[in-house]
């Protein structure tokens, strides 16, 4: 089956493969943001203290046996760089449905538990419990310090920072030990509510359940996200919550959505949206140029009048 991709919720996309070829299922949610010298090393910290509990499991040792009890499932964190974007997020692996005695879903719960995991942390007084993030610094810290013992590696960091000095690209995936010591738990909090705001996520499945099916799941678990995005639109106003392709200025992006509509009025609809969202993206960034999303989608719009 050819792959699925849907946007599922503002800023939320579901990947979808259908595959009876595997014995287990993977499901994977990705927060991509730019990257910064500035917040790299919070990008790069949060997946492993998220990992740490959930207000329902809030030790490893609750977490472990929730995944013992769906047949020895895993959850891992992930830091990857693509570009000049940092991805952070959750990569979980499950026995394939087909394989469970008496046909018990394991689907629902493993979606339940990556919700868990990136919405309702283990906190205590509105921050992260501090030895949780001190632990997970330090693990980070040593995770920078041993890149200096694969030489290949360690040679790709260097001429990546002396070749791209003062652009995005150079940036670390993992930040810098000096930026990684001056986190704290209340910090590290304020980045994670801001994150969850502003961040676009990419969600990854594969196994033999359904589109549907996996669709409602993710959506269920996910609920309490776009509830906390349609919070910041009341509190903070629509321009200052904008985000998304257009506020990007990412043209490319927008033809692949075009494309993808095939109806007449849905394409109208789209532009006519679209250009709206533009003169929103102009007043909260002034200093960027629309020009080239503003022509595409006028260009849309008198097309299929």
């Amino acid at each position: 089956m050819e792959p699925v991709r849907c946007e599922i919720a503002p800023e939320v996309c579901l990947n979808y493969v259908r595959s009876d070829k595997f014995k287990t299922g993977t499901l994977s949610l990705q927060l991509i943001t730019p990257l910064s010298e500035e917040t790299a090393s919070f990008g790069a910290l949060l997946p492993s203290v998220l990992r740490r509990g959930t207000m329902a499991h809030p030790d490893m040792r609750s977490l472990s046996t929730a995944l013992d009890l769906l047949y020895g499932s895993s959850i891992g964190c992930t830091v990857r760089k693509k570009g000049e974007n940092q991805c952070i997020g959750f990569a979980a692996s499950f026995i394939d449905e087909e394989f469970v005695p008496g046909g018990e879903k394991l689907l629902e719960p493993m979606c339940d538990l990556l919700g868990e995991l990136l919405l309702d942390p283990v906190t205590r007084n509105g921050r992260f419990l501090n030895d949780y993030v001190e632990s997970e610094k330090q693990n980070l810290i040593d995770a920078i310090r041993g890149i200096i013992n694969d030489k290949r590696d360690y040679a790709d960091l260097r001429l990546l920072q002396e070749m791209c000095r003062g652009e995005r690209y150079g940036v670390d995936k993992f930040g810098s030990i000096a930026r990684v010591e001056k986190i704290t738990n209340q910090t590290l909090f304020r980045y994670y509510q801001e994150l969850l705001s502003t961040a676009h996520l990419e969600l990854f499945s594969c196994g033999s359940a359904d589109y549907e099916r996996v669709k409602g799941a993710l959506s269920r678990a996910l609920a309490p996200l776009m509830r906390s995005n349609l919070a910041h639109v009341i509190e903070h106003g629509a321009v200052s919550a904008l985000t998304g392709p257009i506020e990007r200025g990412d043209t490319q992006t927008v033809q692949k959505h075009l494309s993808c509509l095939t109806e007449r009025d849905d394409r109208q609809l789209y532009a006519l949206l679209g250009l709206k969202q533009v003169k929103m993206a102009q007043e909260k960034h002034p200093e960027q140029d629309y020009g080239t999303l503003a022509a595409l989608l006028n260009r849309e719009k008198e097309q299929n009048e």
